[in-house]
C-alpha cells in the first residue's frame, strides 16, 4: 500500500518488483499517478489505466483529487480524497481476497496507513510499515504548527504503529521518536534507502576522481524542499 507507485519514481516499486522476482503474488493499492507535477500523468486518468499489471505486479489505482500546484487547499482535497478512496477499495479487496501481509509504504500524506489497519482488521493481516516521513513533524516542518491539529495526527500515528508488526525506519535517529511514541524497540528495524543499480554499472578511472582528503564525509539528503528548512 502506498500513495505513490510506478511511473512516480519512489523505492517501493524496487521492493514490489524484486517480491514478484522472488515468487510472491504483490497486489500494490495506489493513487493515479500525479506527482510531482500536480496532474494526472499522459495515458492515467479517472477512467483510464486504473488496472494494469506492472513487471508483474498487480496494479490499482484508486481515485484521488490530483495536488495541483501544491497549495493548501489542493494538497487538503489531495490527502483526503486519497484517504477516503483508499479505504474504500481497500475494503472491498480484501473482503473479496485474502493476502499474507500488507508492506506500506510511508510518505506523505501518512495516513496510508489507515485502510491498511482496516485490512488488519477485517483479516488479521500483518503490517509492516515503512516509515519515510514522520508525521507531525514533517507538518510542522511544512508550515502546520497549529496545536489541535498537531496533536490530533500525533495520536492518529500512535494509532498506527500500535497494530504494526514491525515498522522500518530509514534514519536511526527516527528509533528515539518511535519509542517516545510507545513503539517497542524490537518492532523497529532499520531499512535505510539505497543506491541506483546504474551505479554499480560505473567505472571511473582513478585519475578522474579529485582528491579527498581522509575522513571525507558525504551526506545524501533526499529531497530538497520547503520542509527541508534549507535557510537553515
Amino acid at each position: 500500500m502506498t500513495n505513490y507507485f510506478y511511473p512516480e519514481v519512489f523505492r517501493g516499486n524496487d521492493i514490489a518488483f524484486e517480491m514478484v522476482k522472488r515468487g510472491y503474488e504483490v497486489t500494490v493499492i495506489t493513487c493515479i499517478p500525479n506527482y510531482p507535477q500536480g496532474h494526472f500523468y499522459e495515458g492515467y486518468g479517472l477512467r483510464s489505466r486504473r488496472r494494469e499489471v506492472v513487471n508483474g505486479v498487480n496494479v490499482i489505482r484508486v481515485p484521488v483529487i490530483p495536488r495541483g500546484d501544491g497549495r493548501a487547499i489542493r494538497m487538503v482535497l489531495n490527502y483526503l480524497s486519497s484517504l477516503l478512496f483508499s479505504c474504500i477499495y481497500t475494503l472491498s479487496i480484501v473482503c473479496r481476497k485474502r493476502f499474507d501481509f500488507i508492506f506500506v509504504q510511508e510518505l506523505s500524506p501518512a495516513f496510508i496507513g489507515i485502510p491498511a489497519v482496516l485490512a488488519k482488521k477485517i483479516r488479521r493481516i500483518p503490517i509492516y510499515f515503512w516509515l519515510l516521513d514522520v508525521w507531525p513533524e514533517s507538518l510542522a516542518a511544512g508550515g502546520i504548527t497549529n496545536k489541535y491539529i498537531v496533536k490530533i495526527v500525533d495520536r492518529i500515528m500512535r494509532y498506527i504503529y500500535r497494530h504494526c508488526r514491525k515498522i522500518f525506519i530509514a534514519a536511526s535517529g527516527v528509533r528515539t521518536l518511535l519509542q517516545q511514541r510507545g513503539v517497542k524497540n524490537d518492532c523497529i528495524e532499520d531499512l535505510p534507502n539505497w543506491g541506483e543499480d546504474e551505479l554499480r554499472k560505473c567505472t571511473v578511472d582513478d585519475d578522474e576522481l579529485p582528491h579527498l582528503p581522509d575522513g571525507f564525509k558525504i551526506m545524501f539528503a533526499g529531497n530538497l524542499g520547503e520542509a527541508q528548512n534549507l535557510e537553515n
